[in-house]
């Protein structure tokens, strides 16, 4: 909306203009820019820094706090003087100094003019050229840019955006940057409040063990009577409370979102595009609450609470990217006088679960495509970290998202599986998307399966990397160590099984130990705890079974301190029989076996029924590539760790224990959308049965 009482109309710059000129004199301000009106005259637009010529100095938005304008930007006009500026309103084809007018150039393309109400009528006296609204749409490609593009040292506002405009901005002009935000298909007018930098806000949720973490249904937080305890995983004892929903709570955002779905199937894509942008400049901003809240429900180390954060904001933002791509076809017909057309739409209300290891990313994941699709979401997150996964509801919240569109249901352990029964039996729920243990999986896809309902399921991993005779055995170390060791090894595509051609096996071993030596476990350390002290005993006893079955712990004393926190441990010697090969440990464990030739190690690690990715260690980047090929996973690396994901990415096993599906991309769009057919006849065709 058009924050600005007072409108006034948009100065432009034509590519074809033949008002394109350098002033002749320069101002005497260092930040002047200098621009075309429309009419022919030069109108100058001076950086007032700690002046205010017209009013208060102008104020934009992030989320729902109002923060101050860094500066007052003063238009005078040669015979009608000056008028308020503000960032939610104009936008302007600068023209700066000779240097500069190549960017003018570029960005310049006469906008079409906008429909005008009656208060802008009497704006239209003279010729300035189009008003622009603050919103507006076209489907063609656009290059959105910061909105503070820094010249001479000073901001000035947003720089104008055009859907003819298809080149990319310079990354500099000589030694003025000229920073590019983000590039899609599609375009809408932004205001800066769209995209103002990420910045910390203080409109952010707080941890409190006196106030539980409340549902959000329709709209609306709601605290249960029902809590249940957050424990922090290294000391086992409560962080603080969070609301359990009840049958109630259920019903109510069920009903909530098959609601809201009729209304949000039908909002245009820059709408749901805006929101998403939004909501990822927000999160982007609460890097110290997402470290809060992490570190106390899943004992995250620095570095994962930063990759958990950039992954979320880069999924928003893709996301965000999809919402123009989102499209149909059209199909010949035999039949004359017939149009084929086949349409992607919305399925209707989806239900997502998503886990505790990655709270903030897979959040984001169960929940930001479908709600791009135009479904609606009910998310259950992890008894475990409820606050953390809230983050990401409250970002969507703060960035506009409608009431109902998403409704978040924690529930204490006892009742999560009957709700997960109510929602996954739900007749209106179309979709289900889960992302947890094969245990859980099977479950939830025996339900669908009774329903004829389709599912999303990333399930567990068991990753194998193989490491030929000719790798770099330094590189190989230290690229399997990330991927088996990063989050304390509970990630789902963490490398448990090593396999190492026997040529190079001790020194291979040799390097391996001592780079997981050199790793410090606990406080400050790369390796933090394990979930629950329960998981830390599985682990040690699936390394001890492994030991009494023939197995050598070549690093690691099988020790749990302070309830969880278990050091890196090598097991040499594991064969097919053994339960460490099978079963996912889901801990800081890697499990060494030797092959002899590359059908070994192709056997090998096609033995497991886990599906979900592997690597492959050589020089011989074609040998390692066919490798690959050959390996049963959905995703596989050459020189790379197995721990490896990009938003675009069809990121899923190829069934088995690691489920089926994709999350990511068009793919993971695909998953969210109903292909229906809709054919055309031309009217008066006739149809007989003879």
């Amino acid at each position: 909306m058009n924050d600005c009482k007072t409108p006034v109309s948009n100065p432009v710059l034509s590519k074809s203009s033949p008002n394109i000129t350098t002033p002749k004199s320069r101002s005497k301000y260092k930040g002047s820019i200098w621009y075309n009106d429309g009419t022919g005259e030069d109108v100058e637009v001076r950086h007032a820094k700690g002046q205010n010529y017209d009013r208060p100095r102008g104020r934009t938005t992030i989320g729902q706090e109002a923060e101050q304008a860094e500066s007052t930007m003063t238009r005078k006009y040669n015979d009608v003087g000056p008028r308020p500026w503000s960032p939610h309103t104009y936008v302007y084809r600068p023209v700066w100094r000779a240097e500069q007018a190549a960017c003018a150039l570029a960005l310049g393309c006469l906008l079409p003019p906008q429909p005008q109400n009656g208060s802008q009528a009497a704006e239209t006296s003279r010729p300035h050229g189009p008003t622009i609204n603050s919103v507006g749409s076209c489907n063609r490609r656009a290059a959105f840019f910061d909105p503070h593009m820094n010249f001479y040292g000073y901001s000035y506002p947003p720089l104008p955006q055009h859907p003819g405009f298809t080149s990319i901005l310079p990354a500099s002009l000589g030694t003025r940057q000229a920073r590019i935000s983000y590039i899609y298909d599609g375009y809408q007018l932004l205001s800066k409040q769209a995209f103002a930098p990420a910045r910390r806000t203080r409109n952010y949720p707080t941890m409190h063990k006196e106030t539980p973490v409340a549902l959000h249904i329709h709209g609306e937080d709601i605290i249960t009577s029902t809590t249940f305890p957050v424990l922090n995983p290294l000391s086992n004892s409560p962080v603080h409370s969070c609301s359990s929903a009840s049958k109630s709570e259920w019903s109510a955002a069920l009903k909530a979102a098959e609601d809201a779905f009729e209304t949000w199937r039908d909002t245009s894509p820059s709408t749901r595009r805006l929101i998403f942008l939004k909501a990822a400049d927000i999160l982007s901003g609460w890097e110290d609450k997402v470290k809060e809240f992490m570190t106390a429900e899943v004992a995250a180390t620095p570095s994962w609470v930063k990759v958990n954060i950039n992954a979320a904001v880069a999924q928003f933002r893709e996301v965000a990217g999809l919402a123009t791509h989102i499209k149909g076809e059209i199909v010949p017909a035999d039949r004359p006088n017939t149009t084929i057309m086949v349409l992607r739409e919305a399925a209707g209300v989806v239900f997502g679960v998503a886990p505790w290891n990655a709270p903030i990313t897979l959040t984001v994941r169960a929940i930001a495509t479908p709600i791009m699709c135009g479904n609606t979401v009910i998310l259950k997150p992890s008894e475990f970290s409820p606050g953390s996964q809230r983050l990401v509801v409250d970002a969507l919240i703060q960035a506009g998202l409608p009431k109902g569109v998403l409704n978040y249901l924690p529930v204490s352990t006892s009742d999560a599986p009957a709700m997960t029964e109510f929602f996954v039996r739900a007749p209106s729920v179309r979709r289900v998307n889960f992302t947890g243990s094969t245990r859980v999986g099977k479950i939830i896809a025996r339900l669908a399966a009774e329903e004829l309902k389709p599912c999303v399921l990333e399930l567990g991993g068991k990753a194998p990397a193989i490491v030929r005779a000719d790798a770099d055995i330094p590189s190989a170390a230290k690229a399997i160590i990330f991927g088996g060791l990063c989050n304390a090894g509970q990630v789902c595509m963490s490398t448990e099984r090593v396999l190492v051609h026997e040529s190079i096996a001790p020194a291979f071993r040799s390097e391996l130990i001592a780079q997981c030596k050199a790793l410090k476990t606990g406080d400050g350390g790369q390796i933090s705890g394990l979930q629950t002290g329960a998981a830390a005993k599985k682990v040690v006893e699936l390394i001890q079974s492994a030991k009494t079955q023939g197995a050598h712990i070549l690093l690691g004393d099988c020790k749990i301190n302070r309830n969880s926190l278990l050091g890196p441990h090598v097991v040499s010697g594991v064969t097919t029989s053994m339960d460490i090969w099978s079963t996912e440990s889901f801990g800081p464990v890697l499990s060494l076996t030797t092959f002899s030739s590359d059908a070994e190690a192709i056997r090998l690690a096609n033995s497991s029924t886990y599906s979900l990715c592997g690597s492959v260690f050589t020089r011989d980047t074609l040998a390692g590539t066919q490798i690959c090929r050959k390996l049963r996973c959905g995703a596989t690396h050459v020189n790379g760790p197995t721990v490896y994901i990009e938003p675009t990415l069809p990121n899923g096993g190829v069934g088995g224990a690691s489920g089926y599906g994709r999350f990511g991309g068009m793919s993971g769009v695909d998953e969210f959308m109903d292909k229906r057919i809709v054919t055309v006849c031309a009217a008066g065709t006739e149809f007989n049965l003879a």
